[in-house]
């Protein structure tokens, strides 16, 4: 745990001068932020001369690289118009397989992947994939196949290349967790050069409009990685004392938008409100001294209290301490900390317009709000004064529950397993979903799909 020391708590009461470096940085933090969401006029030079670029390289055959570029505006989400080059790209590479050259695109992505830092070990030995990124929730039986669950999006192109996807197919369906919105990508649209069904858990409209108007054998699923909380885990803890104003779990990364809230923090304190805060996070592209460097510039540094690499069944105990916990991103995956919060019994106040803009239907009048830049200081105000009268875990118990998820999930599967020809007598087992990876709701079913672990072990490419 680390405090704010006497002299940075002085520091913190008068907005210490920045240095230059720091200054210089934030700047550009916060043009690239107004370029990339909303400058209109920027937004538009971009998305045209993104659209002629990706289809004169289409026409002149260079397909990854037209892809690429039509995806990413895609994923960027500026403008209807723009988007449609990129879902008709898809959708007919999807209706002329295996004929569209996109396909190839797809292959060859799955065939030439090389290690990322967090995937070298995969290589290395694909079998440690087992159970934590691919796990197994249906063993096959006659007639029935089994369904096996592959988490993260650069899990799904490593599983692609090191097994023989097309014979574990043949007894399991597959199922894709992705982590990050926008699905307009090779990690998760390679899975269209198959001819099996893959289902897709999907909760964000936009992507799975996107899955759904390709007619591919990618089927959506109204899930997503939130759904699978243990709220065995996540739970209010009696007698426990809220001392905390408002926690923010977020890795120490720009998007997270930390130095935001310490402005919003800076402007409540200039109105006689000094809140407690509680961080929580880690590193990845900034250090914990980053982040509190940026309270110090924002004078907000001795109302901070800052936790790095907390162990997963510690955060509930850090969760029950707060009164709201906020998530400030404009655009990451459907956040986990949100639901866990939840779980916990601490309402959540979310950026408007976050990802792509969904008002989610578990951010609501129980269980949290939206705010925007400008009203953020008086929402997170009214919210921390009137956080009891909300009642966020029995909302997310009652609609989504990793139970419910389970039940959802099954019912997909089974629907086109039916229509193929299956027969659907067992249940699928649930699990619960952590920060490295997924875990079984009851440890016994490790011992439950010991051999389906074998078999699939015999799959792996040599």
């Amino acid at each position: 745990m680390i405090t704010a020391s006497p002299v940075d708590q002085k520091k913190g009461n008068q907005a210490n001068p920045p240095r230059p470096a720091l200054r210089w940085r934030l700047f550009k933090t916060r043009l690239l932020e107004w370029l990339m969401h909303d400058a209109r006029a920027f937004q538009a030079t971009v998305a045209f001369a993104a659209v002629v670029a990706g289809w004169l390289l289409y026409w002149c055959r260079q397909t990854r690289r037209s892809f690429d570029i039509l995806a990413k505006l895609h994923r960027a989400n500026y403008f209807t118009w723009a988007d449609a080059s990129a879902r008709r790209i898809v959708r007919t590479a999807a209706q002329q397989r295996p004929q569209h050259p996109l396909m190839a695109v797809y292959r060859d992505y799955v065939a030439s992947l090389t290690p990322l830092a967090v995937s070298g070990k995969y290589f290395r030995d694909p079998s440690l994939l087992f159970p934590y990124f691919a796990m197994v929730l249906k063993s096959p039986r006659a007639n029935e196949k089994g369904v096996l669950v592959l988490e993260y999006n650069y899990i799904f192109p490593v599983f692609a290349k090191f097994f023989n996807i097309e014979e574990i197919a043949r007894r399991y369906h597959l199922v894709l967790e992705p982590t990050w919105s926008g699905y307009c990508t090779l990690e998760v649209l390679s899975y269209c050069q198959y001819s099996f069904p893959v289902f897709v858990q999907a909760f964000e409209p936009r992507d799975a409009e996107l899955l759904t108007g390709m007619k591919s054998n990618l089927i959506p699923v109204p899930t997503s990685t939130n759904w699978w909380v243990d709220h065995r885990m996540f739970r209010p803890i009696p007698r426990t004392t809220r001392d905390i104003d408002v926690v923010m779990i977020a890795a120490w990364a720009p998007y997270k938008r930390h130095h935001r809230f310490f402005r919003a923090l800076a402007k409540l304190r200039q109105q006689g409100n000094r809140l407690r805060v509680l961080l929580l996070g880690y590193q990845i592209h900034l250090k914990k001294e980053d982040i509190l460097e940026q309270a110090c510039y924002y004078g907000v540094l001795d109302q901070v209290e800052i936790h790095e690499k907390v162990p997963y069944h510690e955060v509930n105990e850090h969760l029950n301490r707060a009164k709201v916990n906020i998530i400030w991103s404009r655009k990451e995956g459907v956040n986990r900390a949100i639901v866990e919060g939840m779980f916990a019994g601490v309402p959540c106040l979310v950026r408007a317009g976050f990802n792509y803009g969904h008002h989610y239907e578990y951010i609501n009048e129980r269980t949290g709000c939206f705010a925007s830049e400008y009203d953020l200081p008086a929402k997170l105000l009214g919210l921390i004064r009137n956080h009891a009268r909300f009642s966020p875990r029995d909302w997310v118990m009652a609609n989504m529950s990793c139970q419910r998820a389970t039940e959802i999930l099954a019912q997909r599967i089974r629907s086109q397993a039916i229509i193929g020809g299956e027969t659907w007598t067992e249940s699928l087992a649930v699990k619960t979903n952590e920060l490295n990876g997924m875990v079984y709701w009851n440890p016994q079913d490790n011992k439950r799909f010991e051999n389906d672990y074998v078999w699939l072990r015999t799959q792996i490419r040599t």
